[in-house]
């Protein structure tokens, strides 16, 4: 059986093989051989058609001269197609045929086609359009210009590559009149223009007419029908940056024109115009000289003061700079002073006062990019008023003007501040807790004692708008009475002139501030008894001088706990104390405070009457609950390996699992 398989599998792979070899074999032959008709002529007929397709003709002989052979089909036996003669390589041949083009006669006024006739010209008339006229031109900034409003005139035309300065502000005018594609013909009329102006890095738009608007760099101006028969324009400003390089300013600007025509339909935009106007940008020498800050200070100039007092020196500051590129040889800086507020008193700088104009003048040089200052003092007049405001302004400008120079002001008020003291003197009993410079004040006094101590006291306040600098007080323990006292201890802030008897103090006092100086004093022992004692201090500022007066009574009958030599000396109801020397009470001469101790008698006793007493019944001792003691929790009696037969069940069935398993 196996034999036989193997016989027939060998027997088909041959027959296979035998079929694939056939079949090779049919295609090989198929694939070589040609077919030939049995009908063909010798020859092929003549083709002059073919030939002729490329552009060639079939001569029976060899091309003739100024043609070239060309292999293609087409021609007869013994003939060659023939074409004209090429220019070039010899590999590169080829022939082509350029079609003249068609002349498509012109519409009256509709988009100009791309192969239109020319004359003779439609009864309509040409497309019509808008042309630069003049062309862009620039003119000067005059200072009668206004945003919309520009004099543009021959005197003020700026011409083509004339040169800018940086900051420098121009007008740009784009004039435009109506023109056509070949002739002049008004058949037709221009319906709208757009002029597009994109302008140069270095430029800032700064206004223009009505008609035009801008958006980022992009000037744009609209012409209307009326506008463009009648041959206007269209006009800008510009200003040169800062900050522009040197070099040609180039711009340029489009007009966009459609147009309608007779019948009223409107086309497309036909023509674009450009319109040119050069110009340069060229650092021209310039002087700018500017006030760039104006200060006041104090009297010696190195503090800022924002206000002023009366028959006060300050200074007036400035710095004057030249930011052009060109150095400025001579600056004049004036100053006219507010009559009867201020009197100039000198300069450091050179500066000179005109009485008759009350102008202070100042001049220096200044080479490009340079600052220098000026200053001088002035002081204000004795009657100035608190919260008055004086104004102060300056002008800087070059000795010699020209276009390129420039000059600025600049201006300082300063207010008038001026303080109100007022000041009060009192005396004060004196304080067991007083040591010098630190008085504690409570109870004031208009009489003393001999041997007394006390204190006077000065009170300030400044209720004005500017501060007290340099109070001086001067109170003097000398004239009527004065005698009688002796000097103890002072203030911090004061002195003790010893040959004066002169107690001296100074302080500062801010607007609405107080302060406070004290001293102490004492009286002799010899002074009489009804003898006043005078005392005049001063609180100076600014030559103002308030007097600080307080007069003193010397009373030698005094009251409680008070120095005495004599019982005489002391108020009814008391003696004067030897040894103390102290007005006392008769009956506690020992009691400083005046007040004896109270007697106290003591009452007769009674006999105290029996109380019965209550006899309360013992207290039972309360019994101590008995405590449980604690009982160990018992698990209940429900689980399952609490039952007794739970281990010999499960060992058993153990045992038949593994004799189970043993058997299998």
């Amino acid at each position: 059986m196996k034999n036989r398989k193997k016989i027939v599998a060998i027997l088909l792979l041959l027959v296979v093989v035998l079929l694939g070899g056939a079949s090779v074999f049919v295609a090989f032959r198929l694939n070589t051989q040609k077919p030939v008709a049995p009908t063909a002529p010798a020859s092929r007929p003549k083709a002059a058609e073919q030939c002729s397709s490329v552009g060639g003709n079939c001569y029976a002989a060899s091309c003739p001269t100024g043609k070239n052979e060309y292999t293609a089909d087409g021609c007869g036996s013994g003939e060659k197609c023939c074409i004209g003669e090429w220019v070039g390589s010899a590999v590169c041949k080829s022939t082509f045929l350029i079609a003249a083009p068609a002349c498509e006669p012109r519409p009256a006024c509709l988009d100009l086609p791309k192969n239109a006739c020319k004359p003779p010209e439609p009864a309509g008339g040409w497309c019509p359009y808008l042309t630069c006229g003049d062309g862009k031109t620039a003119y000067k900034d005059v200072p009668d210009n206004s945003p919309g409003s520009y004099l543009m005139d021959e005197a003020n035309r700026m011409a083509s590559g004339a040169t800018l300065n940086p900051g420098q502000v121009f007008v740009y005018k784009i004039g435009f009149k109506t023109a056509s594609q070949v002739t002049d013909s008004k058949s037709n009329v221009v319906a709208s223009a757009t002029i597009e102006d994109v302008l140069d890095s270095r430029l800032t738009f700064v206004d223009a007419v009505d008609q035009c608007t801008v958006t980022g760099n992009k000037v744009s101006c609209i012409v209307d029908k009326t506008m463009a028969a009648a041959d206007s324009k269209v006009a800008f400003r510009v200003k040169v940056k800062e900050d522009s390089s040197e070099g040609i300013l180039p711009n340029v600007a489009t007009i966009s024109s459609s147009y309608s025509d007779t019948s009223g339909a409107v086309g497309s935009a036909t023509s674009k115009t450009m319109c040119f106007g050069d110009l340069n940008v060229a650092i021209a020498p310039t002087v700018k000289i500017s006030c760039k800050k104006k200060s006041t200070l104090n009297e010696a100039g190195t503090g800022i003061i924002s206000s002023i007092g009366k028959s006060q020196v300050f200074t007036y500051s400035m710095d004057i700079a030249n930011t052009g590129n060109a150095p400025a040889p001579e600056v004049i800086v004036t100053d006219k002073l507010a009559e009867g507020k201020l009197v100039f008193v000198e300069s450091a700088s050179g500066c000179t006062f005109d009485e008759a104009t009350k102008t202070v003048s100042c001049k220096l040089s200044l080479n490009a990019n340079e600052t220098k200052k000026v200053s001088f003092k002035v002081k204000t007049a004795a009657d100035v008023t608190d919260g008055e405001m004086i104004e102060n302004k300056a002008i800087a400008k070059a000795g010699t003007s020209t276009d390129t120079t420039t000059g600025s002001e600049c201006a300082k008020d300063i207010s008038v501040a001026l303080p109100n003291l007022t000041a009060t003197k009192k005396a004060y009993r004196d304080n067991t807790n007083n040591k010098a410079g630190e008085y504690h004040l409570t109870d004031v006094i208009d009489t003393v004692s001999k041997n007394q101590t006390f204190v006077y006291a000065i009170d300030i306040t400044n209720s004005g708008t500017g501060t007290a600098s340099g109070i001086n007080i001067n109170d003097p323990l000398s004239g009527e009475g004065q005698d009688q006292l002796s000097f103890v201890d002072k203030d911090t802030r004061c002195e003790w002139a010893v040959n004066e008897k002169l107690v001296k103090c100074t302080m500062d006092l801010k607007p609405g501030e107080s302060s406070r100086i004290a001293f102490r004093a004492k009286v002799s022992d010899s002074v009489a008894n009804g003898a006043v004692i005078k005392n005049i201090g001063k609180v100076s500022h600014q030559g103002t001088d308030i007097d600080v007066t307080k007069d003193l009574t010397v009373s030698t009958v005094v009251a409680c706990n008070h120095t005495c030599t004599t019982d005489a000396e002391c108020e009814s109801g008391f003696v004067c104390e030897t040894t103390a020397k102290k007005c006392r009470k008769p009956d506690c001469t020992s009691a400083d405070s005046c007040v004896c101790p109270a007697t106290i008698t003591e009452a007769p006793r009674s006999t105290p009457r029996p109380t019965a007493v209550a006899t309360a019944a013992p207290t039972r001792r309360p019994t101590a609950e008995p405590t449980e003691e604690p009982v160990e929790e018992e698990l209940p009696d429900t689980g399952i390996l609490d039952l007794p037969g739970v281990a010999i069940f499960g060992g058993g069935l153990l045992l038949a699992v593994v004799g189970i398993l043993l058997a299998l």
